[in-house]
């Protein structure tokens, strides 16, 4: 393997680098010699943190969030894109989410050589829109951007219908699902231990979206207080993302704050406390990829209410370690909330399912299956 060829991995922001892209980097700069940069906005970074720059490891802060939505402000970045394309001649380019697939997509037109590979990482807002035409012209944006993939990773088989289904990849592109790993720093040594407290605590942790179902999980517990009063305990823990359009205003989650039905706090570094210290992971979301907030709860023998759409139904058998509901709906959630309230023993029972799952479909080293796309790619 020649040690000048150069990886390129583009992903949206520091956030989603932090959270599901940076096992992957550390993997492939320490067992291969490729010379990787990594694209990313950084405008979220905190100050205090530091990326750990290496030999073989660099990072480009690339303004990929667009606060003001300018079309201006994209042209620029593709612009920027084509001259970084040109100057660098990449070997492989990988893109995580949307927009780096679109932008890196329109640049690499300008350059003869090569391998692009993108990864999807869920349906996304857009696709989630019950706006008919919006839909029909992302589809079409879509198709024109991973038309020309050397290789397409899903992290569903629900996901590669879909893009299968409407036409969306060539019937010649190579695919392949790769389910993502629960992210190294909440892993935990010692056994895990079943609670046995008599409040019972229903945690959900994820970016305050409304498409997460934050506000049918808000509804829910709203209900069920009303009901059960101090035998139950909710917890919503995430940060705003303003950039999105399905996020919570600050306005709206002041509101929610001050009626102290759910305990609503920031996002952790040290998430693995937290879901330790709760009895069922609630996560009622209109669509995913794979979750790493399923993965987290099945990695740590959760009991779990989830929706039965894309990413969610892969971490979750009904009624063996969890219960899949319909999205959208507020009624639902409630009744599976109240019903594993009443029936106590099944927490425990789903927890110890939920482990069993993880370990049997999802406690593998699937880092390597990139490494080894990467070596039969360039």
């Amino acid at each position: 393997m020649n040690s000048y060829k150069k990886i390129f991995i583009f992903t949206r922001c520091y956030w989603t680098y932090i959270n599901f892209r940076k096992d992957l980097v550390n993997y492939i700069s320490v067992n291969s010699n490729y010379k990787i940069t990594v694209f990313m906005d950084l405008s979220n970074k905190p100050k205090k943190a530091r990326l750990l720059v290496k030999k073989n490891l660099s990072f480009i802060n690339f303004p990929f969030i667009n606060k003001k939505k300018s079309f201006f402000h994209d042209l620029k970045n593709i612009y920027s894109l084509i001259s970084i394309f040109k100057k660098s001649k990449p070997d492989l380019v990988h893109n995580f989410t949307a927009r780096p697939v679109i932008f890196s997509l329109i640049a690499l037109k300008f350059i003869k050589k090569k391998v692009l590979v993108n990864t999807v990482t869920g349906l996304g807002t857009n696709f989630l829109t019950t706006r008919v035409i919006k839909k029909f012209f992302l589809k079409i944006l879509y198709k024109f951007s991973i038309s020309e993939s050397s290789f397409i990773i899903f992290q569903n088989k629900d996901d590669k219908f879909f893009f299968k289904k409407n036409n969306l990849i060539n019937l010649n592109t190579k695919s392949k699902i790769i389910f993502p790993l629960i992210n190294s720093k909440y892993k935990i040594k010692k056994k895990i231990k079943l609670r046995k407290n008599k409040k019972i605590v229903f945690l959900m942790f994820c970016r305050l979206l409304f498409e997460k179902g934050i506000n049918e999980y808000f509804q829910a517990a709203k209900q069920i207080k009303n009901i059960f009063k101090d035998k139950v305990e909710f917890y919503l823990i995430g940060n705003l993302d303003l950039n999105n359009p399905s996020s919570i205003t600050k306005i709206e989650l002041a509101q929610w704050k001050k009626l102290n039905i759910i305990k609503i706090l920031e996002h952790k570094k040290e998430i693995n406390k937290y879901i330790l210290k709760s009895d069922v992971i609630v996560f009622p979301s209109y669509g995913e990829g794979l979750p790493s907030a399923l993965l987290e709860a099945s990695y740590f023998g959760k009991a779990i209410i989830t929706t039965n759409v894309n990413g969610c139904r892969e971490m979750v058998k009904n009624k063996y370690n969890g219960f899949l509901i319909k999205p959208r709906s507020t009624i639902m959630l409630k009744n599976r909330i109240e019903y594993l309230i009443n029936n106590r023993i099944l927490i425990n029972k789903f927890g110890l399912n939920s482990k069993k799952l993880f370990n049997k479909k999802f406690n593998k080293n699937t880092l390597n299956n990139y490494l080894e796309l990467y070596k039969k790619l360039i």
